[in-house]
């Protein structure tokens, strides 16, 4: 399969794939599941090291009270479902809901997109799948300043460095995580000094009537995490195959990304009835009584980075640099949003973007 970074190109090789894989020997289904199964496990360990865990001690003696009022359903892991999370698009509070409000987990992938054996499984071992979705120049100011957050300043931070990134319940980093490879070592150097720490810069960078500084800015960006990979990416091009097993859950100013995930857990019961009718309704009733998150998620996790907003023109210089994602944006909520909440958000994306 060949899916260019920038673009919903059609993906005929993975049908032939998929064709190929019916047609095989047990064993070659079994060494393949076992391969998807390995990295779906793998993903999931680094996806829980990374969600925010510390929260209000308002918040904690709220859902202390509803525990003590309301009996805790039992644990549930919803085998036949996968979560495909996009970094800096409301993942974090998208798997807190379900596992607080519900009780519920799932396998995901995060942080980089689905390799071929796993998008081959949408629709077959996996019944349902979950995209979280955000306004792709959003998206990348937000991952800006987190990778910056993230990773130790290579000429000297006052963090002590280590091979991981830990938070600590102050919700600020004592620690930070020194470039491990080659892709990393550029994305320090891009993050930290050849656009002086901010944004703005790269984002005009992109807009450079100097075509190497321009082309020089679209290579980096093709290397700060969480940015460089596409909608594209994650979905590959033909979207009507997911137009029955995949639920989009959009971050945006203006809708309740909590009740998106209510919502997405209901659309998941109906496609696979994961659990007994009467369980569910004891999962519902315990969900619909847990107070609300007290704090919006633009101001969760990754928003304790520092951040600064970008002029009008460097958004559209970044806006035209995801001009496919904008593409793939439309195609969803015309094919693959299952409420007017998810069309609505998507099309307040479009429209700011003109």
């Amino acid at each position: 399969m060949i899916v260019t970074p920038r673009g919903c190109v059609t993906w005929l090789l993975l049908v032939h794939l998929v064709l190929a894989q019916d047609t095989s020997s047990s064993n070659s289904d079994n060494d393949d599941m076992l391969l998807l199964q390995k990295s779906l496990e793998v993903e999931d360990q680094a996806e829980e090291n990374t969600i925010e865990r510390n929260t209000d001690v308002i918040e904690n003696e709220s859902r202390d009270h509803h525990t003590k009022q309301k009996r805790l359903p039992p644990n549930l892991l919803i085998e036949r479902m996968i979560f495909l999370h996009m970094g800096k698009a409301g993942g974090g509070t998208v798997r807190q809901r379900a596992r607080e409000g519900w009780n519920i987990s799932f396998r995901g992938k995060h942080p980089y997109p689905p390799d071929q054996i796993t998008r081959a499984s949408f629709g077959t071992r996996f019944q349902a799948e979950w995209i979280n979705l955000r306004d792709p120049v959003d998206r990348f100011v937000s991952a800006f300043y987190w990778r910056q957050m993230v990773l130790c300043d290579p000429e000297g931070d006052e963090r002590t460095a280590g091979q991981g990134f830990v938070r600590l319940p102050d919700g600020l980093s004592r620690f930070c995580k020194m470039p491990q490879n080659a892709l990393e070592q550029r994305e320090s150097e891009a993050l930290f000094y050849r656009y002086n720490r901010s944004a703005e810069e790269l984002a005009a960078a992109l807009c450079s009537t100097n075509r190497t500084k321009a082309s020089l800015a679209a290579e980096d960006m093709k290397t700060i995490l969480h940015a460089k990979d596409g909608i594209a990416d994650w979905l590959g091009s033909n979207f009507r195959n997911y137009t029955d097993t995949m639920f989009p859950i959009i971050l945006e100013s203006g809708f309740d990304l909590e009740s998106q995930v209510d919502d997405a857990i209901h659309w998941t019961y109906e496609a696979t009835h994961f659990e007994n009718e009467q369980s569910f309704e004891q999962r519902q009733a315990y969900a619909n009584a847990l107070p609300k998150r007290l704090k919006p998620d633009f101001e969760q996790h990754s928003s304790q980075s520092k951040k600064e907003d970008l002029s009008e023109s460097s958004r559209a210089c970044v806006a035209d640099y995801y001009a496919s994602d904008y593409s793939c944006l439309s195609q969803i909520r015309d094919d693959l949003c299952k409420t007017s909440v998810c069309r609505n958000a998507i099309q307040s994306i479009l429209s700011r973007r003109g």
